[in-house]
């Protein structure tokens, strides 16, 4: 394939000079030559970008299947920790003073929780 490329007399003059310092055959070949190695560069640069893209899509899917784990032992949790308490603890013997009692310490509870979270937020 053969092109034309027309260059500013100060970019000719580069290129000139650069071709004899290089010990070039001729200005043509220094163009090819530069020609494929921007080229071959830019291959890899892009098969870098691709690598790290694979790379960091690898970690994502390891750290989502981390989070899954956690919430599948969490779950695990919850679910012995009901089981215990529903086996252990019988129902109120007055349902409505237990209501009660139990809206003031549910209330007690998330001002508690929330007090933490606030202060695992500024952490």
């Amino acid at each position: 394939m053969q092109r034309n490329v027309r260059l500013s007399d100060e970019l000719g003059k580069q290129v000139r000079e650069a071709a004899k310092a290089r010990q070039f055959a001729s200005v043509a070949a220094f163009i090819r030559e530069a020609l494929r190695n921007e080229v071959t560069a830019r291959a890899g640069e892009l098969a870098t970008a691709e690598e790290r893209l694979a790379d960091a899509m690898g970690k994502t899917r390891e750290e989502a299947r981390r989070a899954q784990v956690g919430q599948q032992a969490l779950f695990n949790l919850l679910d012995t920790f009901v089981k215990v308490f529903l086996t252990c603890v019988p129902p109120p013997a007055e349902p409505t003073k237990a209501k009660a009692q139990a809206q003031q310490r549910y209330t007690q509870f998330m001002k508690e929780a929330a007090k933490n979270l606030g202060v695992e937020e500024t952490e």
